[in-house]
Protein backbone atom coordinates (compact mmCIF):
# COMPACT_ATOMS: atom_id res chain seq x y z
CA UNK A 1 0.00 0.00 0.00
CA UNK A 2 2.75 2.10 0.98
CA UNK A 3 4.77 1.42 -2.44
CA UNK A 4 1.36 2.39 -4.30
CA UNK A 5 0.93 5.01 -2.54
CA UNK A 6 4.98 6.50 -3.41
CA UNK A 7 4.49 5.17 -7.40
CA UNK A 8 1.08 7.10 -7.68
CA UNK A 9 2.97 10.66 -6.10
CA UNK A 10 5.81 10.40 -8.08
CA UNK A 11 4.00 9.52 -11.07
CA UNK A 12 2.25 12.81 -10.44
CA UNK A 13 4.69 14.93 -9.42
CA UNK A 14 6.58 13.58 -13.14
CA UNK A 15 3.39 15.07 -14.75
CA UNK A 16 3.25 18.58 -12.60
CA UNK A 17 7.07 18.62 -14.29
CA UNK A 18 6.22 18.39 -17.78
CA UNK A 19 3.39 20.67 -17.31
CA UNK A 20 4.46 24.40 -18.50
CA UNK A 21 4.61 27.19 -16.21
CA UNK A 22 2.30 29.26 -15.90
CA UNK A 23 3.52 33.12 -15.63
CA UNK A 24 1.82 35.60 -13.44
CA UNK A 25 -0.64 38.03 -14.50
CA UNK A 26 0.52 41.13 -16.26
CA UNK A 27 -0.73 44.56 -17.17
CA UNK A 28 1.48 47.08 -19.54
CA UNK A 29 -0.08 50.36 -18.74
CA UNK A 30 2.45 52.45 -18.20
CA UNK A 31 4.71 55.09 -20.65
CA UNK A 32 4.30 55.26 -24.45
CA UNK A 33 6.36 53.20 -27.18
CA UNK A 34 5.50 54.12 -31.32
CA UNK A 35 6.23 52.08 -33.72
CA UNK A 36 6.09 52.26 -37.15
CA UNK A 37 6.75 50.51 -40.46
CA UNK A 38 6.87 51.82 -43.50
CA UNK A 39 5.38 50.50 -46.72
CA UNK A 40 7.95 48.29 -48.57
CA UNK A 41 10.65 47.69 -46.30
CA UNK A 42 12.08 44.35 -44.81
CA UNK A 43 10.19 42.56 -42.56
CA UNK A 44 13.27 42.90 -40.35
CA UNK A 45 11.48 45.87 -39.13
CA UNK A 46 9.69 44.55 -36.49
CA UNK A 47 8.37 45.19 -32.84
CA UNK A 48 10.25 43.07 -30.02
CA UNK A 49 8.00 43.07 -27.38
CA UNK A 50 9.31 40.10 -25.69
CA UNK A 51 12.71 39.11 -27.51
CA UNK A 52 12.69 35.49 -29.41
CA UNK A 53 8.98 35.28 -28.03
CA UNK A 54 6.82 38.28 -29.55
CA UNK A 55 7.89 40.22 -32.29
CA UNK A 56 5.48 41.77 -34.39
CA UNK A 57 5.81 43.02 -37.94
CA UNK A 58 3.86 42.54 -41.73
CA UNK A 59 5.02 41.51 -44.97
CA UNK A 60 4.28 43.71 -48.13
CA UNK A 61 0.59 42.38 -48.03
CA UNK A 62 -1.60 40.20 -45.59
CA UNK A 63 -1.84 40.98 -41.70
CA UNK A 64 0.82 40.96 -39.14
CA UNK A 65 2.64 37.77 -37.70
CA UNK A 66 4.95 36.97 -34.81
CA UNK A 67 8.24 36.38 -36.86
CA UNK A 68 9.99 35.60 -33.62
CA UNK A 69 7.78 32.07 -33.93
CA UNK A 70 6.48 32.00 -37.61
CA UNK A 71 7.59 32.82 -41.24
CA UNK A 72 4.99 34.69 -42.68
CA UNK A 73 1.20 35.66 -42.09
CA UNK A 74 -1.19 32.39 -41.24
CA UNK A 75 -4.98 33.04 -41.73
CA UNK A 76 -6.80 33.23 -38.66
CA UNK A 77 -3.95 32.40 -36.33
CA UNK A 78 -1.36 34.99 -36.88
CA UNK A 79 0.20 36.30 -35.07
CA UNK A 80 0.99 33.54 -32.99
CA UNK A 81 0.65 33.81 -28.66
CA UNK A 82 -1.52 36.84 -29.27
CA UNK A 83 -5.16 37.64 -28.73
CA UNK A 84 -6.26 41.25 -29.29
CA UNK A 85 -9.66 43.13 -28.55
CA UNK A 86 -10.83 46.20 -30.21
CA UNK A 87 -12.95 48.71 -29.06
CA UNK A 88 -16.45 48.43 -30.38
CA UNK A 89 -15.61 45.12 -32.67
CA UNK A 90 -16.18 41.48 -32.90
CA UNK A 91 -18.57 41.94 -29.87
CA UNK A 92 -16.73 44.04 -27.74
CA UNK A 93 -17.80 47.40 -26.32
CA UNK A 94 -15.98 49.96 -24.80
CA UNK A 95 -12.13 48.67 -24.55
CA UNK A 96 -9.64 49.86 -22.40
CA UNK A 97 -6.61 48.71 -20.69
CA UNK A 98 -8.60 48.84 -17.14
CA UNK A 99 -11.55 46.35 -17.88
CA UNK A 100 -9.08 43.74 -19.52
CA UNK A 101 -9.86 41.44 -17.63
CA UNK A 102 -13.71 40.95 -18.91
CA UNK A 103 -12.54 41.73 -23.13
CA UNK A 104 -13.94 38.85 -26.00
CA UNK A 105 -10.41 38.28 -27.12
CA UNK A 106 -9.48 36.56 -30.74
CA UNK A 107 -6.75 36.27 -33.12
CA UNK A 108 -5.85 39.33 -34.98
CA UNK A 109 -7.71 38.81 -37.88
CA UNK A 110 -10.70 37.97 -36.43
CA UNK A 111 -10.83 40.56 -33.67
CA UNK A 112 -10.77 43.17 -36.79
CA UNK A 113 -14.51 42.03 -37.05
CA UNK A 114 -17.22 44.77 -37.05
CA UNK A 115 -19.45 41.74 -35.24
CA UNK A 116 -18.21 38.28 -35.12
CA UNK A 117 -20.27 36.75 -38.35
CA UNK A 118 -18.86 39.63 -40.64
CA UNK A 119 -15.57 39.80 -42.43
CA UNK A 120 -12.52 41.03 -41.07
CA UNK A 121 -11.70 45.12 -41.50
CA UNK A 122 -7.90 45.74 -40.37
CA UNK A 123 -8.31 49.52 -41.03
CA UNK A 124 -11.22 49.73 -38.23
CA UNK A 125 -8.69 49.52 -35.69
CA UNK A 126 -6.98 52.67 -36.15
CA UNK A 127 -7.51 55.58 -33.62
CA UNK A 128 -9.38 52.93 -31.42
CA UNK A 129 -8.72 51.95 -28.16
CA UNK A 130 -7.32 48.08 -28.00
CA UNK A 131 -5.77 45.48 -25.93
CA UNK A 132 -2.81 42.80 -26.81
CA UNK A 133 -2.70 40.33 -25.22
CA UNK A 134 0.91 37.81 -25.50
CA UNK A 135 -0.97 34.55 -24.51
CA UNK A 136 2.05 32.30 -22.97
CA UNK A 137 3.73 35.27 -21.23
CA UNK A 138 -0.13 36.29 -19.38
CA UNK A 139 0.63 39.93 -20.38
CA UNK A 140 -2.44 42.28 -21.22
CA UNK A 141 -0.46 45.52 -23.31
CA UNK A 142 -3.12 48.66 -23.78
CA UNK A 143 -2.38 49.50 -27.80
CA UNK A 144 -3.99 51.78 -30.55
CA UNK A 145 -3.22 51.44 -34.07
CA UNK A 146 -2.76 54.99 -36.08
CA UNK A 147 -1.91 53.43 -39.29
CA UNK A 148 -2.71 50.34 -41.84
CA UNK A 149 -2.19 50.28 -45.72
CA UNK A 150 -4.64 48.70 -47.43
CA UNK A 151 -2.69 48.13 -50.55
CA UNK A 152 0.41 47.00 -51.10
CA UNK A 153 3.27 47.85 -49.28
CA UNK A 154 2.84 46.38 -45.96
CA UNK A 155 2.77 49.68 -43.69
CA UNK A 156 1.29 49.92 -40.54
CA UNK A 157 2.07 52.00 -37.06
CA UNK A 158 0.99 52.01 -33.61
CA UNK A 159 1.21 53.04 -30.12
CA UNK A 160 1.46 50.84 -27.39
CA UNK A 161 2.59 50.88 -23.41
CA UNK A 162 6.50 50.43 -22.81
CA UNK A 163 5.63 48.06 -19.87
CA UNK A 164 4.16 47.45 -16.47
CA UNK A 165 2.95 50.09 -13.96
CA UNK A 166 5.91 49.26 -11.79
CA UNK A 167 8.09 51.58 -14.29
CA UNK A 168 11.01 50.69 -16.06
CA UNK A 169 11.30 47.22 -16.94
CA UNK A 170 14.94 46.59 -18.32
CA UNK A 171 14.87 43.43 -19.73
CA UNK A 172 11.51 43.33 -21.21
CA UNK A 173 10.07 40.57 -19.79
CA UNK A 174 7.10 41.97 -18.42
CA UNK A 175 7.90 42.60 -14.90
CA UNK A 176 8.66 46.10 -13.59
CA UNK A 177 12.42 46.59 -12.65
CA UNK A 178 11.29 47.62 -9.21
CA UNK A 179 9.40 44.19 -8.80
CA UNK A 180 11.60 42.01 -11.08
CA UNK A 181 13.80 39.43 -9.55
CA UNK A 182 16.27 39.46 -12.38
CA UNK A 183 16.44 43.03 -13.46
CA UNK A 184 19.06 42.54 -16.50
CA UNK A 185 18.18 39.04 -17.38
CA UNK A 186 14.60 38.46 -19.01
CA UNK A 187 12.83 35.86 -16.60
CA UNK A 188 9.01 36.15 -17.23
CA UNK A 189 8.39 33.45 -14.54
CA UNK A 190 10.29 34.89 -11.88
CA UNK A 191 11.42 31.20 -10.83
CA UNK A 192 13.28 31.55 -7.23
CA UNK A 193 13.34 27.64 -6.37
CA UNK A 194 15.64 28.84 -3.27
CA UNK A 195 13.36 31.71 -2.10
CA UNK A 196 16.03 34.47 -1.83
CA UNK A 197 14.41 36.94 -3.55
CA UNK A 198 16.75 36.71 -6.67
CA UNK A 199 15.58 34.70 -9.33
CA UNK A 200 17.28 30.75 -10.86
CA UNK A 201 18.34 33.16 -14.03
CA UNK A 202 20.71 35.16 -12.31
CA UNK A 203 21.61 33.41 -9.49
CA UNK A 204 24.26 31.12 -9.52
CA UNK A 205 25.62 32.09 -6.25
CA UNK A 206 24.57 28.70 -4.68
CA UNK A 207 25.95 29.25 -1.05
CA UNK A 208 24.25 32.54 -0.91
CA UNK A 209 27.40 34.36 0.34
CA UNK A 210 27.13 37.11 -2.07
CA UNK A 211 30.03 36.15 -4.71
CA UNK A 212 29.49 33.55 -7.54
CA UNK A 213 33.19 31.41 -6.94
CA UNK A 214 34.28 28.02 -7.33
CA UNK A 215 32.06 27.17 -3.99
CA UNK A 216 29.65 27.48 -6.05
CA UNK A 217 31.03 25.91 -9.42
CA UNK A 218 31.01 22.64 -6.71
CA UNK A 219 28.03 22.83 -5.57
CA UNK A 220 26.85 23.23 -9.49
CA UNK A 221 29.03 20.30 -10.34
CA UNK A 222 26.93 18.13 -7.35
CA UNK A 223 23.25 19.01 -8.78
CA UNK A 224 24.77 18.29 -12.57
CA UNK A 225 22.08 15.96 -13.97
CA UNK A 226 19.47 16.48 -11.66
CA UNK A 227 16.12 17.30 -12.62
CA UNK A 228 12.68 19.06 -11.73
CA UNK A 229 13.05 22.51 -9.72
CA UNK A 230 16.57 22.79 -9.12
CA UNK A 231 18.43 25.99 -7.72
CA UNK A 232 21.06 25.20 -10.31
CA UNK A 233 18.54 25.14 -13.19
CA UNK A 234 19.15 28.49 -14.35
CA UNK A 235 17.38 28.58 -17.48
CA UNK A 236 14.38 27.04 -16.43
CA UNK A 237 14.04 24.28 -18.36
CA UNK A 238 13.59 21.18 -16.35
CA UNK A 239 17.32 20.13 -16.16
CA UNK A 240 20.95 20.87 -14.32
CA UNK A 241 23.23 20.80 -17.62
CA UNK A 242 25.79 22.23 -19.72
CA UNK A 243 23.64 25.33 -20.66
CA UNK A 244 23.48 26.29 -16.81
CA UNK A 245 26.87 25.85 -16.64
CA UNK A 246 27.29 28.64 -19.53
CA UNK A 247 25.44 31.19 -16.74
CA UNK A 248 27.56 30.65 -13.96
CA UNK A 249 30.77 31.12 -16.39
CA UNK A 250 28.89 34.62 -16.56
CA UNK A 251 28.96 35.40 -13.35
CA UNK A 252 32.32 34.25 -12.31
CA UNK A 253 33.69 36.02 -9.42
CA UNK A 254 30.83 38.68 -9.55
CA UNK A 255 27.75 38.76 -7.50
CA UNK A 256 24.43 37.56 -8.39
CA UNK A 257 21.14 39.17 -10.07
CA UNK A 258 20.82 42.20 -9.63
CA UNK A 259 17.08 42.09 -8.27
CA UNK A 260 14.35 44.91 -7.97
CA UNK A 261 13.61 42.88 -4.94
CA UNK A 262 17.38 42.74 -2.93
CA UNK A 263 18.74 46.54 -2.00
CA UNK A 264 22.45 46.75 -3.03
Amino acid sequence: MIFRRTRILVTLGFFAWLMPATFAQTVWDSGTFFFEKPNNVPTTVRDVIIPESVELTRDIVQGLYNAAQEDGYVFDVSPANTEWAFDNLNGNGDVSIENFATLNYADWRSATRFVPSAPPFPPATVDIDGVLRLVDENIYIAITFTSWNVGSGGGFAYVRAAGPSGGVDSDGDGVGDASDNCVDVANADQLDVNMDNIGNACDPDLDDNGVVNFLDVSLFASAFGATGQQAADFNGDGVVNFLDFAIVSGFIFGPPGPSGLVGP
